[in-house]
């Protein structure tokens, strides 16, 4: 949604992606969703903003061993393990 807002296209975008074990093809249009463009673009600025002030963000979990932090499966959703979760929940800022 936010390349299609930046890019000022309003018609779906074709998202493919190939499963690398089977060789299969998937492709699909998303459609363009322009609430989620502005989300997604308003919280770029909010965690770049904290970043140039030095600020941390609220912590999207409770504990380290949550689906959003390690990965997994949870309602129905996938979650790559967070790239962050060092940092986070590191003694680098407590």
């Amino acid at each position: 949604a936010l390349y299609q807002a930046y890019l000022d296209l309003p018609k779906p975008a074709l998202f493919t992606a190939l499963n690398r074990d089977t060789m299969e093809l998937h492709a699909e249009l998303v459609p363009f969703d322009a609430r989620l463009a502005q989300d997604m673009s308003d919280r770029a600025v909010a965690v770049v903003r904290a970043s140039e002030a030095g600020e941390w963000l609220p912590r999207v979990a409770a504990d380290p061993t949550a689906v959003v932090c390690r990965g997994g499966m949870s309602a129905g959703k996938w979650h790559a393990p967070c790239a962050w979760a060092g940092q986070c929940w590191g003694n680098n800022h407590e």
